[in-house]
């Protein structure tokens, strides 16, 4: 999984980041007055810091998604631990470094909340076209886009409107109501 993730998620990621970053250097060498560190360290950092660079930050989810896949992976087949416990940690771990307010490295808490919503759809992948679950899910999903609408940027883990707790059950609920539709 990690090996077939490195080729197919973080090659392109460093790839495309490196184009841009090319294109973002033609535009500091046109503009003038910045440093080495600019156009050789930065991207580095940035990727560290933020998980994508300046010049192609849309990649974001591309490590995010490679490392829940790979934790996932290690998790459930290495060490074998069951998918409700995986699903459970990775939701309180998540909801912790929301209201402790840890907000770098952005690809911390966007992979845990990633892994949260990986494990969901593991453990529903079966049940979401039961008629039940996906009633339930119906009427979840629009009191919580009616009454309670919550919106998460999650590249950075931030609330932008309503509750996080509630953005991650309605998240789940839009995703069978997607899905069977």
């Amino acid at each position: 999984v990690c090996e077939k993730g490195w080729n197919h998620l973080i090659k392109p990621l460093l790839l495309l980041s490196l184009v841009g970053h090319v294109i973002i250097c033609i535009g500091y060498a046109v503009k003038g007055g910045h440093r080495l560190y600019d156009y050789l360290l930065e991207p580095f950092v940035e990727l560290f810091t933020y998980g994508s660079i300046q010049g192609n930050l849309a990649l974001w989810f591309l490590l995010s998604l490679f490392i829940v896949r790979c934790l996932y992976n290690i998790l459930s087949s290495r060490i074998r631990l069951n998918a409700i416990f995986i699903l459970l940690t990775s939701l309180i771990v998540t909801l912790l470094i929301f209201h402790f307010e840890i907000h770098k490295p952005y690809y911390l808490a966007n992979s845990l909340a990633g892994l949260f919503f990986f494990s969901a759809g593991r453990l529903l992948a079966k049940l979401q076209y039961n008629k039940w679950i996906m009633g339930l899910s119906v009427i979840i999903f629009l009191i919580h886009m009616i009454f309670l609408p919550s919106f998460v940027d999650m590249r950075v883990n931030k609330l932008i409107e309503g509750y996080y707790e509630l953005w991650l059950i309605g998240s789940i609920a839009g995703c069978i109501l997607l899905n069977g539709l």
